[in-house]
């Protein structure tokens, strides 16, 4: 063979080996883009922030209407935030606990809470205050832990508010028992330290409290015997949502017996409307569940996502005195979820602004 030949099969073997070597940096060249692709999508998911907010429970719709004005908020920023609102069926802290530090390993912006009963959540706060980056909560307080804000009822003024409408009712001497459905609650402990305040002012008012239970069954059980053990009983307070539904039913039957008293209760859930417009409650107290809901997130997202200063301290918010006199507005908010959330779209943009003007720096 030529050295000619031989020259021409050398160059031909080596131009074929480079165009082996060759062809696996293209093919990687090639699937670059879409790992490049990949990656900005992960970064994408990475920068959406994470909110979680826990309730004590969802036994009843007022617990329902904090979870909808969570998720309200949520809801105005779609592309900058992913939320989760959980918590037990009934009121259960250790599940609520867990629940909590199930949404802590999602690595949240912020955590919102309802923490009833606060004994329980103290040390569990404490202790994850790292973790959790901001704490709100919501309905109760949490002193002695790191929370950023608490929005709810100004507890006293709400269980004055009470009493004064037993007042209003006509009631100034006689027996006044009180429903606590969970004592332990410091909110329910400040209800009922708000309407003595009150009844301290009538010195023939004998004001009596029990442990009326957080569960519908057992609530009506317990007003049913109390009556039947104080005949002499002249009005009944509750300082809990249950007692709504509570009176509907039974004063219907007590009134057959011939025997009548003066009822007040908590929130403005659908069967409490019913029953003042029937003539069955006297009035009811509201504390805007859904603004208790609404404002914790929207606060931690505006911090987060626009920078803006996080309030601190109690937000309190209004009472809301219901009657039959403005039952009607009342009632047509909760009967459509759109009309409610337009209303308090409107409440907000009058009052907002004096909401964060006063808010009350924690005393512990």
């Amino acid at each position: 063979m030529s050295k000619r030949v031989l020259s021409l099969i050398c160059i031909l073997a080596i131009a074929s080996l480079a165009l082996i070597a060759c062809q696996p940096a293209a093919e990687a060249a090639e699937a670059a883009p879409a790992a490049d692709g990949e990656m900005a999508e992960d970064t994408a998911a990475q920068e959406k922030a994470f909110f979680g907010f826990v309730m004590h429970n969802f036994e009843s719709e007022f617990s329902v209407e904090i979870k909808v004005g969570a998720e309200a908020a949520c809801a105005e920023y779609p592309d900058a935030v992913d939320c989760e609102v959980t918590g037990p069926t009934k009121m259960d802290a250790p599940t609520a606990i867990s629940m909590f530090e199930g949404l802590l390993a999602k690595n949240p912006s912020g955590m919102a809470l309802v923490p009833n009963p606060q004994d329980p959540w103290t040390p569990i706060l404490n202790q994850y205050a790292e973790e959790a980056k901001i704490i709100m909560v919501a309905n109760g307080d949490a002193p002695g832990t790191p929370r950023q804000a608490y929005f709810g009822a100004n507890e006293v003024e709400f269980g004055r508010a009470e009493a004064q409408a037993v007042v209003d009712a006509g009631i100034t001497e006689g027996l006044v028992i009180i429903g606590s459905c969970y004592p332990p609650a410091l909110p329910l402990q400040l209800r009922d330290q708000g309407a003595r305040e009150v009844f301290a002012d009538y010195p023939n008012i004998v004001v009596e409290t029990y442990d009326s239970t957080a569960e519908q069954t057992t609530n009506y059980a317990f007003w049913e015997n109390t009556v039947t053990a104080n005949p002499d009983i002249v009005a009944g307070i509750g300082l809990c949502t249950f007692e709504g539904p509570t009176f509907a039913d039974l004063m219907p039957k007590l009134n057959e017996e011939g025997i009548d008293f003066v009822t007040v209760t908590a929130d403005l859930i659908p069967e409490t409307l019913d029953a003042i417009e029937n003539g069955f409650v006297d009035a009811a107290i509201g504390q805007h569940p859904y603004l208790q809901g609404y404002l914790p997130m929207y606060f931690m997202i505006d911090h987060v996502v626009n920078g803006a200063e996080l309030p601190a301290g109690q937000v309190l918010l209004p009472a809301e005195i219901v009657t039959i006199d403005n039952l009607e507005s009342v009632k047509e908010r909760a009967a459509d979820s759109a009309v409610a959330q337009e209303w308090y779209k409107n409440f907000l943009a009058e009052n907002l602004e004096s909401i964060k003007a006063n808010v009350v720096p924690f005393t512990d």
